[in-house]
């Protein structure tokens, strides 16, 4: 159930919901591109002394803050089952909460940059993100879904696609299950995949251009690439043969078992790391544990 207060303050502004490596980027850039306006403009709301007054943070232009600042606001004092994103009995009606500042604004546009991060439906991000009342919604990724089609989930829930799905009626209903070397699905819900996005998606190209002007939108210099072989001083060498040596011994053993060697890809990458270390910068791990991974702070 929504709070009285959520949307209640209106404003042309849009929100920026982003991973924190992000939030100087986007504040950086916005800012670069508002100087005739002044960087009063964007706000970061984002460490211990941002402001809690949804009334001043509805003046800005453009609010930037994380995935897990809004999260965190939208839980407040309530209790949440840390396994299935669950408030405890009785805390979710707790009459003494209210939303956050950043839901109790109705905002003229939401972005979620790196919008994957809220890929799984039930996460506490996710639903703090679907709370949020806008006019317009934009999810931006690279990568919408990795494994599953269940990755949009989330997603949709937050465009409101369809607020009553869930993740098995997502499934059996909306789309094909399409990952683990396999698709489950008819030709009928692969077409209702395909055309959903092709009317919710746009998909840039580094080949793509303005059909008014016939130009590229992208344009880069050419690039440049030089190659340039350096050599391991004696004792780099023999500490790189060395992991090299352990890497290819734990390939060599689990390759015996096609199937075990499927399942443990992501091992055998580890085992890589150190030799990728030592040919980046000279970081030459003294050691590497192939049970656990590369021993080394580089």
């Amino acid at each position: 159930t929504r709070h009285a207060k959520t949307g209640t303050v209106r404003s042309g502004a849009t929100l920026v919901v982003c991973p924190v490596s992000l939030v100087t980027q986007w504040y950086d850039e916005a800012c670069s591109k508002l100087t005739e306006m002044g960087k009063q403009t964007v706000y970061r709301y984002y460490g211990s002394t941002r402001k809690r007054d949804a009334l001043e943070i509805a003046k800005y232009d453009i609010v930037v803050t994380t995935y897990a600042v809004l999260a965190s606001d939208w839980r407040g004092k309530r209790r949440v089952n840390a396994k299935t994103g669950e408030f405890a009995a009785g805390s979710e009606s707790d009459a003494s909460w209210e939303p956050g500042p950043l839901q109790q604004v109705h905002w003229w546009r939401i972005v979620l940059d790196e919008s994957h991060a809220i890929k799984e439906a039930k996460i506490q991000a996710t639903r703090a993100c679907c709370d949020l009342e806008s006019s317009r919604r934009w999810c931006v990724t690279g990568s919408p879904l990795n494994g599953s089609t269940e990755d949009l989930l989330g997603q949709f829930k937050f465009l409101r696609l369809d607020t009553s799905l869930d993740s098995g009626s997502f499934t059996k209903q909306v789309l094909p299950s399409i990952g683990k070397a396999k698709t489950v699905g008819t030709v009928r819900s692969l077409a209702t995949l395909f055309a959903v996005l092709r009317r919710i998606m746009i998909r840039h190209t580094m080949g793509q251009k303005n059909k008014a002007t016939g130009q590229s939108l992208l344009e880069l210099p050419p690039k440049t690439t030089t190659s340039t072989t350096l050599a391991f001083a004696a004792t780099e060498s023999a500490k790189y043969k060395k992991l090299e040596a352990e890497a290819k011994a734990e390939y060599l053993k689990l390759r015996s078992d096609p199937k075990l060697l499927m399942k443990m890809t992501i091992k055998i990458m580890a085992s890589m790391v150190p030799l990728r270390q030592a040919c980046s910068g000279g970081v030459m791990p003294d050691q590497i544990d192939m049970e656990h991974g590369p021993l080394s702070d580089a």
